[in-house]
């Protein structure tokens, strides 16, 4: 299990819970053992300067602060997304050994995907600045929400290597809806947001439930990518989606998510290691 500064091994009633936490948990354990060497192909990874540029304009955060964000994304995507589960240290050792190679090219990924996130947000903040007149005040607070979710310092981390270009093009997705706004596109952005609105809802209703029944919240996952994709289709459809998105689909992913993700997990017990 992840401990942020640390990992350590607990017992998990529910095994797909338990395996997810040992996924969270290895990418953390990669990104604290090879510390240095991640940190050295970000560094020197093409337009690194710009994405350091970029970060502090959208978030205030320095070079460090991003430096660990991206070094957390680098060891998941070459060391363990998409890859079986690592069970012993001698697999440990030689999977960070096999993929060393692949580093320089996810890296570059990684800071690419970074750099576009976080001028995409810049492009927030300006379309934002300025008097806004009170009839925008719902939809300019929902933008933010939006923003402060998809595009924070560790954007890239927060996501595995199969949705990072999706995370790309939703942070896109909101500056092309903030400009809309600021060039007039106020009633139609109200009434578009009312559609999403009732999704969010549905969403932070299951979300509370699985609090309450300390369930884990990524078995929402899947409806959370295609609730930004249903954005994308209202706010920002020249961007396209990645996957056909209606109401019923969206119906379809929530109903799969809970209640089979809420029910059956409880809290984790720590074993001694």
């Amino acid at each position: 299990a992840d401990r942020g500064t640390s990992v350590r091994a607990e017992l998990f009633d529910d095994p797909g819970t338990a395996e997810r936490a040992s996924i969270r948990g290895l990418r953390r354990l990669y990104a604290l053992a090879r510390a240095g060497e991640l940190a050295h192909h970000l560094e020197y990874a093409p337009g690194f300067d710009d994405a350091v540029m970029a970060c502090l304009a959208a978030t205030g955060a320095g070079r460090a602060t991003l430096v660990d964000a991206l070094r957390r994304a680098l060891a998941s995507h070459a060391f363990v997304d998409g890859l079986p589960a690592v069970r012993d240290a001698a697999e440990f050792e030689a999977r960070a050994d096999r993929e060393a190679a692949r580093l320089p090219e996810v890296a570059a990924a990684l800071v690419r995907a970074s750099e576009a996130i976080h001028r995409s947000a810049v492009e927030v903040h300006r379309a934002l600045e300025g008097s806004i007149p009170a009839s925008w005040g719902d939809s300019v607070a929902d933008i933010r929400v939006q923003l402060r979710r998809l595009a924070p310092v560790d954007a890239v981390a927060n996501v595995p290597r199969e949705s990072l270009p999706s995370l790309v093009r939703w942070v896109a997705a909101l500056a092309a809806r903030a400009r809309k706004l600021r060039s007039g596109g106020h009633a139609r952005d109200a009434s578009l947001m009312a559609q999403v609105q009732r999704w969010e809802d549905e969403l932070a209703e299951a979300e509370a439930t699985l609090a309450a029944e300390r369930g884990d919240a990524e078995v929402l996952a899947p409806f959370r990518e295609l609730l930004e994709e249903y954005r994308v289709s209202l706010f920002a459809q020249e961007l396209r989606t990645r996957v056909p998105v209606s109401d019923e689909r969206l119906a379809r992913a929530l109903r799969s998510s809970p209640p089979a993700g809420i029910r059956g997990q409880s809290r984790p017990r720590s074993r001694p290691s």
